[in-house]
């Protein structure tokens, strides 16, 4: 039979208001720096990968249509879809950068409410957040940036292989 002393023992319970508000504190600036870190890898992640889908669809189109430099009347017909990835570039630039906003926004609402205060002062307690309403729009920004993005790839693909059909139908609608 295994004796209890063998056993770690549970920790300590938080007993005291002081402890209460140096735990608090503590924990709100480990959240900050944690929103931060996201802020960074997500928008770095989210920018690279779109960036890096139209890039390489504009070089890919870019290098075929150099190919039709001599035959101007085959070119206008990759216009469109040039544009729909030039377009998913910038809605990729447009969702990275509003996640990195939303999530520096995050980050400084985490650093604004841990009060300093609240390590001397047993009175003092978290201070408001200083973003709320935009916290919430860039996050449907960056939402809605990143599908824009997205769906700018599907149209640009749609353009590249049915561009002339899409043009007939657009044009008897």
């Amino acid at each position: 039979m295994a004796e209890a002393s063998d056993q770690e023992s549970p920790p300590e319970p938080i007993r005291t208001p002081d402890a209460v508000r140096i735990a608090l504190f503590r924990d709100w600036k480990e959240s900050q720096r944690a929103t931060f870190a996201v802020a960074a890898e997500y928008g770095k992640w989210l920018t690279a990968s779109l960036l890096l889908i139209h890039g390489g669809a504009l070089v890919g189109l870019f290098s075929v249509l150099n190919s039709l430099a001599d035959k101007p009347e085959l070119i206008a017909g990759y216009r469109w879809p040039a544009w729909s990835f030039i377009a998913g570039l910038i809605f990729a630039l447009l969702a990275g950068f509003c996640t990195w906003l939303n999530w520096s926004m995050h980050s400084d609402n985490y650093n604004a409410q841990a009060n300093y205060a609240m390590l001397t002062n047993p009175e003092a307690w978290l201070l408001p957040a200083k973003y709320s309403k935009g916290i919430l729009i860039t996050y449907w920004g960056s939402i809605l940036a990143g599908w824009a993005s997205a769906l700018a790839i599907l149209v640009g693909a749609a353009l590249l292989l049915h561009g002339h059909q899409l043009l007939v139908w657009l044009r008897s609608s």
